[in-house]
């Protein structure tokens, strides 16, 4: 495997992975009851899409609301 390969796995990997976490954030922020505690968590699944969308700029690709990167 080349490094140009790995960098790309380990970038896709990373997408994934922040993909999951914005996820999270956010299911976790519709379960809080306190207002404040569900806004930071909605406030840190924003900053993971954002990391997550740097991520696809440095792979080339773009995220569309509704479509799988995969």
């Amino acid at each position: 495997m080349s490094d140009m390969q790995g960098e790309k796995q380990a970038l896709e990997a990373l997408v994934r992975l922040e993909d999951i976490a914005e996820k999270k954030m956010n299911i976790f922020a519709r379960l809080l009851i306190q207002a404040d505690l569900a806004q930071d968590l909605e406030s840190v699944a924003g900053r993971h899409a954002a990391r997550k969308q740097t991520l696809l700029s440095l792979l080339g690709k773009e995220d569309k609301k509704g479509e799988k990167d995969k």
